[in-house]
């Protein structure tokens, strides 16, 4: 038995099922989007093929699972993994700690999580979080989303400008080893050695 169905392009386990079968000279035919695995979108082609044959009214829609963050992110991952690089630590812990919400609740976890991590100090330094980190936490979780929003995989971002926004960040005072120092120096004296005096005298202050 022929199935028809193929891939939704750039979304995980989404598919497009185009069945029609012919009744004494009519076509009969059904489309629709269907989340799953090729196991399952098989089983649904064979549903709808045997519900085109003996129709005598609408074709159900099977019961569907929740669409979850998880989802969304892992679809986010796939496409900047084609595109080039993706921040690892980033996507566990958002997919650890917010992976299976679904999305209709996703706007009050997040609102929560946020809250948590003020007062959650980080397992490898023992420090509260800098908002330089949450806020970057936030902005891939509201990348993922717009991805999914552009791809009709969803309607809209629940995480809105309104309700979610970056937090004030602190600029870092960052100081050079010795090591980058004579580094520095020493490319300084190869390409711009009229700016060497200057550059060594900066580095003492």
């Amino acid at each position: 038995m022929r199935l028809h169905y193929r891939k939704k392009k750039g979304l995980a386990n989404i598919w497009l099922i185009d069945e029609k079968v012919y009744v004494a000279g009519h076509e009969r035919r059904k489309r629709e989007t269907f989340k799953g695995t090729k196991a399952e979108v098989e089983a649904r082609c064979i549903e709808i093929k045997a519900a085109l044959r003996a129709r005598t009214g609408p074709i159900p829609i099977p019961e569907r699972k929740a669409l979850t963050f998880g989802t969304v992110l892992e679809n986010y991952r796939e496409r900047r993994l084609d595109r080039g690089k993706v921040d690892e630590t980033r996507y566990r812990t958002l997919m650890r700690d917010l992976g299976n919400t679904p999305l209709e609740l996703l706007a009050d976890r997040m609102q929560e999580y946020l809250k948590l991590l003020k007062n959650d100090p980080s397992k490898l330094t023992g420090r509260l979080l800098s908002n330089g980190t949450k806020n970057r936490l936030l902005a891939m979780a509201k990348a993922a989303l717009n991805l999914a929003v552009n791809m009709e995989l969803i309607e809209k971002n629940p995480l809105t400008k309104s309700r979610f926004q970056f937090l004030p960040e602190i600029p870092r005072d960052n100081s050079l080893t010795e090591t980058q120092k004579e580094a520095l120096l020493t490319i300084i004296a190869r390409r711009a050695p009229h700016l060497l005096a200057i550059t060594r005298f900066a580095l003492r202050i």
